[in-house]
């Protein structure tokens, strides 16, 4: 049998079958999206005097930190992406 006649036979024996990851593709899916399904659904609901506590006691903290680490890991992973880029051209 010449290499071109088996990969056709592949082909159309794939083509007929059920792919064997669909289910696991759906399950990986709605383990991805239940978190941003459950965010959107809290901003939904009425929040009351939690925003207006959060505001006053922790999030200046918490924006404080964010600046501060948003751009720290930014820098050192160029550092460390450009490191490991030039150990591997030279």
């Amino acid at each position: 049998m010449r290499p071109t006649e088996a990969l056709r036979r592949l082909r159309a024996r794939v083509r007929r079958s059920r792919p064997a990851w669909g289910v696991p593709a759906a399950v990986a899916v709605a383990v991805l999206v239940a978190p941003v399904v459950v965010v959107a659904a809290g901003l939904l609901a009425p929040a009351g005097d939690t925003w207006s506590y959060l505001a006053e006691t922790v999030l200046p903290d918490y924006l404080l930190n964010t600046a501060v680490l948003v751009p720290a890991v930014g820098l050192l992973a160029a550092a460390v992406g450009a490191g490991t880029a030039w150990l591997v051209e030279t």
